[in-house]
């Protein structure tokens, strides 16, 4: 019995022992084949995941943020402890103690699996937080043998070079968290609206409950199920012993309190951050600024832009009123008695409302009379509040007409209102009343520069982002119209010609070329004033002694001019005419201002920039346009505090570019630009308006800062005949320098040392010598030595000849 038994008991030892060695080695066959052409894993030494590239404003404020993936990378360091207990416990509660494979529980997973057999649960899964890692950054989300096994090899071969820290660090910042949120500091912002050191356990607990199911366990989108997970995470951290019995009786009764990311002020300036996003892609590439974790200062200055959108915005909701009714939004069908039957009111929530109806409500007219409209608007909460359009608010709402003229008065609000009718409406400071209002279908642009440094302080390119992103100040091109003829006259100041020359305001015809008809300009006005001087035909803005002074010039002087100060390119050169005098051929709003912050900078190439400077994501500046103005003066070495020499290109003499500052001076004093001297304050600019009055332009500065404002269709047609520049585009500029003069110390324009100012007559202009001179005299500007008449004669019969 016993040699039986002996035999029985060879036997198994034998059968075991061939199938362990069998056993042993397959798995080293397995082990070697899987282990050939796996991923490289040192890479995880410096690991940069996708960060958020975020811009600030002048102020530091948080302007916008780009992002593939919203993540904000976090040092191990700066996580707190029991943040990293919570997700211990959750995820892996063997972490500290396996190396990247945790054999207990694969068996307690497999068990699990096979008890739910037939009973339609999810399978347990046996990853550890280690093979979690290496599914993130290394290998595929397939679900096969094989991939479990490089897993697993991977897993191990990284617990052995990474300490347990720098494999937490690399989990908790690459994780999905829900919510578009990566990583735990961006899930703790989008939830909580906190840093991760300011999280209560609750919190804690809350963010450890979501990678199990992103998806569907969040507190947004599956608050039950976060909430019986979190519970379950807090039960974890007891048994683990992390946190006390009190501590979890009173974590799992709170609710999870949510406080989403977005409730942040952010300060918006949609036009402005989308121009940073353009050039940084161009700077840098698209994946830089998705991926990267840039941070980019820029010049915005937070005061400005709100106050450049909103006197832009007002003043083309005071030009669309202006010109009259253009008609409802729509229309919807009401029950025979809308005030018991509110079927209406779901018709009103379905309504298509426009992206751009802010700062109005959208209210439907449920009764109209004579004398008034019932209105009723529907509150974000669905409560419906009522209010009446009275007839005397209506004068404005004249009906449009296509050239921009008004029809008859309006005698009824049934001329205006139809019952029915969907139309933007304004609450008043009387409960039940509302004012009618529209979207204005005209747009326009507004940018401004600070003059010694071209730094782009506000830009809006737009009525409205939401409606279009299209940006009138940097993709529009315009025609400047007589906006441009300010070149004209320095590239004549250029050629030596004096500010009191006299020229011509009179009928001119102008042969074009072969095939071509004669060219017949007029003055805007229709009207001729025979001889002026060179100060007053720019002044007050006259188109035949602007062509006839370039017909004296020649187009190279002015082509050459306007290249330079970076209006046109070569290429649209070309094919100039003598068209350009009155700005004929198109331009972009920021090249304008351009080149009237040269003139407001003494002559200097100052580029007008949107940022100040870039970091990558570990603090090392990449950018800064500080460093591109910097000059060593002779002597000065790098051992020693440089002198800063004046960077800039003098791309016009400073005592010619003197000249014409004066003159536009004068615009504002006497000309055109007129409507500005209600400001008391020096300013120097020039109003433009182009053919049928199609664009509305106005470039203005003081020794601060430069604005320009443009005004006109996308799809060019008249603004109206009475329309021009100074009606349109300067009360906005006005408007928005009123305000904006608060901000910086008043100053007079520095004066350059090779000028001379002489009284001159402003109409013949003669030297004024006697005291006893009754007519009108202006001081006028000269470089060098005071002219006399002799020599201004000789000078202009030079330049004719």
């Amino acid at each position: 019995m016993f040699q039986k038994v002996k035999k029985i008991a060879r036997f198994w030892f034998c059968f075991f022992t061939v199938l362990f060695v069998i056993t042993l080695f397959t798995t080293l066959q397995v082990l070697y084949h899987y282990s050939k052409d796996l991923p490289d894993y040192k890479h995880l030494e410096e690991y940069d995941p996708p960060t958020v590239t975020r811009l600030y404003t002048l102020d530091g404020k948080i302007l916008d943020e780009f992002a593939v993936e919203n993540r904000i990378y976090t040092k191990y360091s700066d996580i707190p402890p029991m943040l990293v207990k919570a997700f211990i416990a959750a995820e892996d509660q063997n972490f500290l103690k396996h190396e990247g494979i945790d054999i207990q529980g694969i068996i307690r997973a497999c068990l699990i699996n096979i008890l739910n057999v037939g009973k339609q649960k999810n399978p347990a899964g046996g990853s550890t937080i280690t093979q979690q890692v290496v599914k993130n950054f290394l290998l595929s989300n397939e679900r096969t043998i094989s991939r479990k096994i490089k897993e697993a090899i991977l897993a191990y071969r990284i617990s052995r070079i990474y300490s347990k820290e720098r494999i937490l660090e690399l989990y908790l910042n690459q994780i999905y968290m829900g919510n578009h949120s990566y990583g735990i500091a961006s899930a703790a912002l989008n939830y909580f609206n906190k840093k991760l050191s300011d999280l209560t356990l609750d919190e804690v607990a809350v963010l450890a409950a979501i990678p199990k199911s992103p998806s569907t366990i969040n507190p947004i989108k599956g608050y039950a199920r976060t909430v019986a997970r979190r519970n379950w995470v807090l039960q974890r951290m007891y048994d683990e012993q992390y946190i006390t019995q009190e501590e979890y009786e009173k974590a799992k009764q709170l609710p999870i309190t949510l406080k989403e990311r977005h409730t942040v002020s952010f300060f918006k300036a949609d036009y402005y951050s989308e121009t940073v996003r353009q050039e940084l892609i161009e700077r840098f590439g698209e994946d830089a600024v998705y991926q990267d974790g840039l941070q980019v200062y820029t010049n915005v200055d937070e005061k400005l832009q709100s106050l450049a959108t909103r006197t832009l915005q007002e003043g083309l909701l005071q030009y669309d009123k202006k010109h009259g009714w253009r008609g409802p939004l729509g229309r919807i069908d009401l029950p025979k008695n809308p005030d018991t039957d509110k079927s209406w009111v779901e018709a009103l929530l379905r309504f298509s409302t426009p992206p751009d109806i802010e700062p109005f409500q959208v209210g439907v007219a449920l009764k109209v009379t004579d004398n008034a409209a019932k209105i009723a608007v529907v509150q974000d909460n669905n409560n419906v509040s009522y209010g009446s359009i009275k007839l005397s608010t209506l004068s404005w709402a004249r009906k449009n007409l296509n050239d921009q003229t008004l029809g008859k008065t309006v005698s009824s609000v049934r001329e205006v209102i139809k019952i029915g009718d969907v139309i933007a409406v304004r609450a008043t400071s009387q409960p039940d009343e509302f004012l009618l209002e529209q979207i204005p279908d005209v747009n326009g642009a507004l940018v401004v520069l600070e003059t010694v440094s071209g730094k782009v302080l506000a830009e809006v390119g737009g009525y409205s982002f939401k409606k279009s992103r299209f940006n009138r100040v940097t993709q529009a091109r315009r025609q400047p119209g007589s906006a441009f003829k300010s070149f004209v006259y320095l590239a004549a100041l250029e050629q030596g010609i004096p500010p009191n020359t006299i020229l011509e305001d009179s009928p001119i015809e102008i042969e074009q070329g072969y095939g071509l008809p004669i060219w017949k300009p007029k003055n805007i006005d229709n009207k001729y004033l025979g001889p002026i001087t060179f100060r007053q035909a720019l002044e007050r803005s006259r188109n035949l002694p602007t062509i006839r002074l370039l017909l004296t010039l020649g187009l190279e002087p002015v082509t050459e001019l306007a290249e330079r100060l970076g209006i046109y390119t070569d290429a649209a050169l070309k094919r100039s005419t003598y068209s350009i005098a009155l700005g004929a051929f198109e331009t972009t709003v920021l090249n304008i201002a351009n080149a009237y912050n040269i003139i407001a900078s003494g002559g200097k190439r100052v580029q007008p920039h949107f940022i100040d400077r870039v970091y990558d994501r570990r603090g090392n500046l990449i950018y800064s346009t500080k460093t591109k103005n910097v000059k060593y003066l002779e002597d000065e070495t790098l051992q020693t505090p440089p002198l800063l020499a004046d960077a800039y290109d003098q791309v016009i003499e400073p005592e010619v570019n003197y000249q014409l500052l004066s003159i536009l001076q004068g615009a504002v004093l006497r000309g055109t630009g007129a409507r500005a001297r209600a400001l008391n304050m020096p300013i120097a600019g020039k109003t433009g308006t182009t053919n049928d009055s199609c664009d509305s332009w106005f470039i203005g500065f003081n020794p601060n800062i430069l604005v320009a404002v443009y005004v006109g269709f996308d799809v060019p047609r008249t603004l109206g005949q009475k329309e021009s520049g100074a009606t349109l585009a300067l009360p906005i500029f006005v408007n928005f320098m009123q305000n904006a003069s608060k901000h910086f110390d008043k100053r007079e324009f520095d004066i350059p040392n090779g000028v001379t100012f002489v009284n001159v007559d402003y109409n013949t202009g003669e030297l004024v010598q006697d005291e006893n001179h009754t007519g009108r005299h202006v001081r006028d500007v000269f470089v060098q030595k005071a002219p006399t008449d002799d020599t201004i004669n000789q000078i202009f019969d030079t330049v004719l000849e």
